[in-house]
């Protein structure tokens, strides 16, 4: 894994800075995570259009916090961080709207990972460990319930 934390001043020219940087340590990656303090959707269109220049961003996902940190720096506004994995990660990115039953949703999604990792990585045994990244919508409440229903079809410990 590697990662980059850096201010944000010029979105497309910064997203091709830090494409560029990443390309030099991680040539394939197969998961990008994407933490932005950036709060304008043209801005972060922008920044997304710059790291399409050097990488591809099928694999990208992420989220607006109010803020990103890591060992170097605190940035509140205007930041990101963007975390990258090599080809050894193996990768398989779902999303619902929340609809009804929150648990339902946990559940479904597990199942539509599931599918996709079988259909991406036939070799893999789905009852291994793994590790999952789930991002919420803020002002919702219904984070448990959603996790319960992951939980409820995938392995955790």
């Amino acid at each position: 894994m590697h990662y980059i934390h850096k201010e944000v001043n010029e979105p497309f020219k910064d997203g091709m800075e830090l494409a560029r940087e990443l390309k030099n340590k991680i040539k394939n990656p197969s998961l990008m995570i994407l933490l932005t303090s950036i709060t304008k959707k043209d801005d972060i269109e922008e920044l997304i259009n710059g790291l399409k220049t050097h990488v591809d961003v099928n694999n990208l996902i992420g989220c607006t916090p109010a803020g990103e940190f890591s060992k170097e720096r605190c940035t509140m506004q205007n930041g990101v961080l963007l975390m990258a994995f090599d080809e050894t990660c193996k990768v398989a990115i779902g999303h619902k709207k929340v609809e009804g039953n929150p648990t339902n949703v946990g559940i479904s999604l597990a199942e539509d990972i599931k599918e996709k990792l079988k259909a991406k990585y036939p070799k893999i045994n789905i009852d291994e460990k793994f590790l999952g990244f789930v991002f919420h919508d803020w002002n919702a409440d219904n984070e448990n319930d959603i996790i319960n229903g992951l939980a409820e079809r995938l392995s955790f410990l």
